[in-house]
């Protein structure tokens, strides 16, 4: 990517004190502080109407699992900032986007909901240290 280009995310990151997370075939993911990641995932069948919808909402869902700890869900995931759960989602919806093209083909959003969840769960949310 053109140095332009990221110094652009990451004033936009830092105006809006915000993460980014710019999705194309390689997703660009900026915080703030200018601290940069890569996902060279290269999933075309992602490029279809709502992906981007389900992205936010994972992204958002991480950020509700960290916020709410373990109160009813008994999954906790302190010191799991910001940044590492938009960097989490992105890895998730490129995962899922994959499995799906392999067994599918070409897909539409709808189909990322649920295997996001399973993948997301099966990953990242299942406490084994009790």
């Amino acid at each position: 990517m053109k140095q332009p280009f990221l110094e652009a995310i990451k004033r936009v990151a830092e105006v809006y004190n915000a993460i980014v997370v710019y999705k194309s075939h390689v997703t660009v993911i900026c915080d703030p502080h200018g601290n940069i990641a890569f996902w060279d995932g290269m999933v075309p069948e992602l490029g279809t109407a709502g992906s981007g919808d389900v992205l936010a909402g994972l992204i958002g869902g991480i950020v509700a699992i960290r916020e709410a700890g373990n109160r009813r869900t008994g999954i906790s995931l302190d010191g799991f900032s910001a940044m590492l759960a938009a960097e989490a989602a992105v890895v998730v919806h490129g995962l899922s986007g994959k499995k799906l093209a392999k067994a599918e083909g070409w897909f539409t959003a709808d189909r990322l909901i649920p295997q996001s969840a399973l993948l997301a769960h099966d990953t990242m949310l299942t406490r084994k240290d009790h």
